[in-house]
This record gives structure tokens, sequence and C-alpha cells, in this order.
């Protein structure tokens, strides 16, 4: 096992790629090492994507030896499997910094790094990236090398099809590594995946074979592989070859996720992305703790034991969003879909024509990437799929990973329901609402994070757009929607405190709105503010304004609190909700403000 101490002999001379260039390869394997201790050491203290970039140590250091970044350009899909990356591209010194509040980013950013070409956060989008990246070159008339780095998770992605069928036609010059671990977040599954187990069995001497039965052949690429995604040396003389074939080429290369830690490579899952833990044993630091994903899919549980109309359906993360649970319950009952939004919730949408009851979990700012597919094929049609929306919040993994867009872009959706739990039970009850609801689509967000740990109530129907007042006031109306209804109701109690009386309406809905409550707890104040975690642009505070516009009421003054128009990044939560006026404070400040202002 490694020490917490970090060796860095090697290491410590790399501050970019072209000081690994005269490393011999039992240096550049030395070096792999440091690299790999590193990685443990600092993700054992920070936590982050360790699993995954465990498996990727000597196929990067392969990478930058072989090619000249960032003249070459390096397009890694994800990019959460980039540490090793970063430690040989200038980011060695600051990597101890990496998944803490304000330190370097744990995903790929353009404007981060001069040898980050392509930043992502979400799957699947590298290959189209180099693609247009590749068509440019000729363009421009210049020289260089486009690699794209997509893991075999990636690859049950369709835009990933959409990619390769166009870089097939067009012939696009360029070399596809398929990183092929055999897991995505969570184990792989699918046709694809079958497939690509079985033809990384196939020696890679086998060449007729090869090219007469890959679906990359078939599609206009060259398959070349599988070769040990380990072997540094092996690697650079598979890319050095490459460098002379024109056209798309593939390199398949077998890596092994977490690589070097015992534990890991036992339990890939688990450790894709992990909490700080004890490098000796691999538990994690801090107790797990009952989150609001494990709540919401228990509700789920319990209604399906009673209800086999009820389907599981979650987008490759079934242990992120507690779906997993689901699915040991219910193994006939639940579809991992892989990688691909788009298709679970078309998915979805068939199984609801057929009577079934589909609920669809996927995380905020993953759903999105199914913006279309709700609107055609679900909306239009008033079909009654279920969406669960895990990690609704300001979650400080930079502007990727947080869902602060889901009220907005559901609520333009026509013939939606659009709900936010205040508590843990008002999610179970509207898992409930969402099981008796049949007129359309409706979803529920809710945050990432733990539980308040309130005694659990039986399930209840909420009724469709029902708010409820929590606490009578005639000063100011705080209109609060989610996670923003306890911070409202301490507001509240601050601000008695100052001999302001603030009413506090939990909405519950996004949409439908409850008008004659929220009217009427507005023109009782005359004054109000609008409290939600997302962002303000076309969300739930504009839809109260809207709300007003539409009743002629121009003399009920409302402002708004919610996370501005712009990408949110590394931090933690607290201080950037205090950065936005979304703290306590900030709201009691806002109301005293507002309350002088508009008397």
């Amino acid at each position: 096992m490694y020490e917490t101490k970090i060796t860095t002999k090697l290491l410590s001379k790399v501050n970019s790629p072209q000081d690994i260039k005269h490393f011999s390869f039992p240096k550049l394997n030395e070096l792999a090492e440091e690299v790999r201790e590193t990685l443990i050491c600092v993700c054992a203290k920070n936590g982050g994507h360790i699993g995954t970039n465990l498996g990727v140590v000597e196929l990067t250091i392969a990478l930058h030896y072989a090619f000249d970044s960032p003249k070459d350009k390096l397009v890694f899909d994800t990019t959460h499997q980039t540490y090793t990356h970063k430690l040989l591209t200038g980011k060695r010194e600051k990597f101890d910094t990496i998944c803490t509040p304000k330190g370097i980013p744990r995903f790929s950013v353009r404007s981060d790094n001069v040898h980050d070409c392509w930043g992502a956060g979400h799957a699947s989008t590298g290959l189209s990236a180099a693609m247009g990246m590749a068509e440019a070159r000729k363009r421009n008339k210049k020289q260089y090398e486009v690699v794209a780095i997509v893991g075999d998770g990636a690859m049950t992605g369709g835009m990933c099809f959409e990619a390769m069928n166009n870089i097939g036609y067009n012939q696009t010059d360029l070399l596809i590594v398929l990183n092929d671990n055999k897991m995505s977040i969570s184990p792989n599954v699918g046709a694809l995946y079958e497939y690509m187990k079985r033809l990384s069995m196939t020696s890679a001497s086998d060449k007729p074979r090869r090219e007469i039965g890959t679906i990359f052949e078939k599609l206009g690429i060259r398959y070349y592989g599988p070769v040990d995604g380990h072997d540094i040396e092996g690697l650079v003389q598979a890319f050095n070859e490459l460098k002379h074939i024109r056209g798309p080429k593939l390199l398949h290369v077998l890596t092994e996720k977490g690589k070097g830690m015992q534990y890991m490579e036992k339990d890939k899952a688990r450790w894709h992305e992990h909490a700080a833990f004890d490098i000796e044993t691999g538990d994690p630091v801090k107790p797990k703790s009952p989150t609001l994903e494990g709540v919401a899919v228990q509700a789920l549980i319990e209604l399906a034991e009673k209800d086999d109309s009820i389907i599981g359906i979650t987008a490759a993360m079934p242990s992120g969003t507690a779906m997993a649970k689901f699915g040991e319950k219910f193994p006939d009952r639940f579809y991992d879909v892989g990688i691909a939004e788009e298709h679970a919730t078309t998915f979805a949408a068939g199984l609801a024509c057929e009577g079934v009851k589909p609920f669809v979990c996927i995380y905020s700012p993953f759903l999105q990437r199914a913006f279309d597919q709700i609107m055609h094929d679900v909306s239009l049609q008033d079909l009654p799929v279920r969406f669960m929306v895990p990690k609704a919040a300001i979650t400080g993994d930079g502007p990727t990973q947080g869902g602060i867009l889901d009220l907005s872009y559901l609520r333009v959706i026509p013939n939606t329901v659009v709900m936010a739990p205040k508590d843990e039970n008002e999610l179970r009850h509207m898992i409930k609402t969402m099981q008796l609801y049949e007129k359309g689509p409706i979803s529920v967000r809710y945050p990432k994070g733990n539980i308040n740990s309130i005694p659990a109530e039986p399930l209840k129907e909420i009724p469709i757009g029902q708010a409820e007042v929590l606490r009578e006031g005639k000063d100011v109306a705080l209109i609060a929607i989610g996670s923003m209804v306890g911070d409202a109701l301490k507001a509240s109690d601050q601000l008695k405190g100052m001999g302001i009386e603030a009413a506090v309406v939990n909405a519950r809905f996004a949409k439908p709105l409850d008008e004659k409550t929220i009217i009427h707890a507005l023109k009782t104040c005359g004054k109000g503010i609008t409290l939600e975690e997302n962002t303000l642009v076309g969300g739930f505070g504009s839809a109260v304004l809207e709300l007003l516009e539409s009743r002629g009421l121009q003399d009920i003054h409302v402002t708004r609190i919610g996370a501005p128009d712009e990408y949110i990044g590394y931090d933690d939560p607290k201080n950037i909700k205090a950065g936005y006026g979304m703290n306590v404070e900030s709201i009691v400040a806002r109301a005293k403000e507002w309350v002088a202002r508009t008397k």
C-alpha cells in the first residue's frame, strides 16, 4: 500500500510534456508509479475520480511522449480522466488543490490550461469535437495530429455513433484511442459492451477476422489492437506507427480501472468517484450518511411493491442516483440504458404508451441533454413519464455538475408539472403524487446532500399545483421553493426579532403555480421575495413575475433571489450561495432593504 508521503523524484522535474521526452522507457515506468502514488495520496485527502484516473496513467504518459501537445490536439472525452494529464501539463504544483473549494478544475477547461484543447464534464462529446478540429486543420492548411481519447462507457452515448458515422463517411484524418476498461460510472451495459468484450479477446494478429468483423471497419474507420494500456513502450510504438497512416483509425487500448490498488480493482463501480478515504483500508474518512437520493428511491420501492406497473430507468448512474437499490429489489423492472439520456426519455415514453409507469431518474445537469425528447416525445403526446431529478442544486463541482437550470428548462415545456420539496417527507409525498398522475410528464427535483432525519410520514398525494402557507405575515412575503424553504423559515425567524413579520409560502410547484395562495400572500404584504436554488433566468421567480403581469397586479413589488446568469465554478456550496446573496443572512438583509424601500 502507498504511504501518505509522496515520492516525486521524476515528477518534480516535469512542468510540461516536453520534460518527459528525454526519459527512457524504464524512467517513464518509474514516472508512472510516482504519478499513481500522487493520485492516490491527493484523492485520499480530497476525494475525486480516483479509479478512472489510476487506469489511464500509462496511457496518458504515452500520449504526451508520442505527441506534441499543445500543437497536437489531445481531445479527452468527458475529461474526468485527465488527472495525469494535469500533472504533466503544468498543474503539478497546484494538484493538491483538486476537488477542493477554489482548487484547480477536476475536468478540462479550455481557459485553464493551454493543453486543454477541449473542455467537458459530460460524456460522448469528444469524437465530434475532434472531427471539427481535424476538419478545421485541413481548411486552415495546418499540420498537427488530432487524437480523441474516449472510454468504452462514453461509447454508449449516441453522439459517439453520430460522430463515427460522419468521420467514416468524410474519411477525416484523426486517431481515436478507445480506452476500454469495461466500465462506465457503473458496470457497462448494452450490446456494444458485449461486442467490445468479445473484440478485446481477439488477438491483435488476427487481422483478417478483425477487418471482417469490427463495427468500426464497417463504418470506414480502420481498427487496430487490442493493445495493453499499461505498456508505455508498446503504446508509444503503436502511436508512432499510426501517425503515418492517414484517414480515420481507432486504437483499441485495454486498461484496468483502479490499477494499482487491489480494493479498487475489485470494486470498480464504487471507486469511479469517491470521497476522502483511508489509503490502507479504503474506508471513507467520513461515514456515509443517508441521502435524499436514497429517500426518493426508497419511496419508489415502497410504491413498486404494491404497483407492479412501476418501471425504474437510469442512464449509467444506478449508484449515484441510488436506483441500484431499486434494481436489486426489482431486477426485471429496472433498466440502466448507459450514457444515453435521450434514449432513456423516449424509451420511457414508449413504455408510457402501453400503460406502464416509467420513473426516469437522471441528474439535473444530465437530463438537460434530453430536452428535445421531453418536449417532442413526452410532453407533446401527453405521456405520463415521471422524472426524478437529483443533484438539482449548487454543488460546487463546477459548471457541468451542478443543477441550476432544470426549473427553467422544464418549466418552458407545455403540459408539464414541475415540483420541488422542502424536505425528505415532502419528497416522498411527491414520488407518490407522480405515481398517481396520468395526464402528462411530471418531475420532482431535489438537491444532492444528506437528509435532516425527520420522522417518516405515510406516503400521501399532494394536490397538483397546491402550495402551503408555513407562516403568516404582513410586511413581506417570502415565496420559496425546494431547498430554499428552510432558509426562508430561518430568515423569517430572524426578521421577527427585528419587528418585521415575514410570511413564508412553500410553493412546492414551479408549474403549475398555486396562483390563489401566492397572490393572496403578496397582496397581504404588498411586497415579496421569491427564493430558488436555480438560475433566475426563466426560473421560479420569473414564473411569479409572469403571474403578476398576467393579472395586471402592477402595484405588488417583487424581487428575486437565486443564481445569476453565469456558469458556477468550484467552491464550497455555502460560499457560493453567500456570494450570490442566497444564504439566510443575505435573505434577511434583502428583506429589510426591500421593506424599507417599498414603504
